[in-house]
């Protein structure tokens, strides 16, 4: 099976972000949403052209920054960016939570990426507990 091309790949991240949870067990960080943030812009409606936001303003100064940033950055090229920061992000989470209830619950989200994205880290089997007390995995590409 051909692995999905980065279009697909980019809507399943997108999903996956925009869908946690606010008052889950993770969240990404203040800079982790820039550059999701500037990323998507990027891929969605290419290079940044709008003027920058005021002084009144930060938190959209802030955001307009970090998507100028990009400059001509092509649209396939942040589709790709925001996948790899996706698996940053997952890679972050392996190496720094402990495997209990809450992880499995925040790995749930994560199922559908992959799906279509062959390399996203996957965490060890101990990270999910089915019911019943047994371990379970969590689910690998087809080849």
């Amino acid at each position: 099976m051909a692995e999905p091309g980065c279009g697909a790949q980019f809507q399943a991240a997108v999903r996956v972000i925009q869908g946690l949870p606010r008052s889950g067990s993770y969240r990404p960080s203040y800079e982790e949403m820039l550059r999701f943030y500037s990323y998507y812009k990027q891929a969605t409606a290419g290079r940044c052209q709008e003027p920058r936001p005021g002084f009144w303003d930060p938190i959209g100064r802030y955001k307009w920054d970090a998507w100028h940033s990009l400059g001509r950055m092509s649209k396939e090229e942040a589709m790709a960016a925001y996948v790899a920061e996706m698996k940053k992000v997952a890679q972050k989470i392996i190496d720094t939570v402990r495997p209990d209830e809450t992880t499995q619950e925040m790995f749930r989200y994560f199922e559908p990426l992959y799906e279509v994205i062959r390399d996203m880290p996957r965490p060890p089997d101990a990270f999910f507990r089915r019911a019943g007390g047994e371990w379970g995995r969590v689910p690998a590409l087809s080849p």
